[in-house]
């Protein structure tokens, strides 16, 4: 038999963008050194798992000399 989940109605709902995504998970990543202040223009790409956790994706545009 399948278990039923009920939940209550949320007090507060908040949508963030994926450009909000994005810059809250650099943050993260950032604060955490986990990448440096370098390693700013690229591409991200995050996954949910489905335990709710994710995978995140980076791939950095090579730095120009100027």
């Amino acid at each position: 038999m399948k278990e039923i989940n009920l939940y209550e109605k949320a007090d507060k709902v908040i949508t963030l963008t994926s450009e909000q995504v994005i810059q809250a998970l650099a943050n993260y990543l950032a604060d955490r050194n986990m990448i440096d202040e370098f390693e700013t223009d690229g591409t991200m790409v995050y996954k949910m798992n489905n335990d709710a956790g994710i995978i995140i994706e980076l791939s950095f545009d090579t730095p120009t000399v100027q």
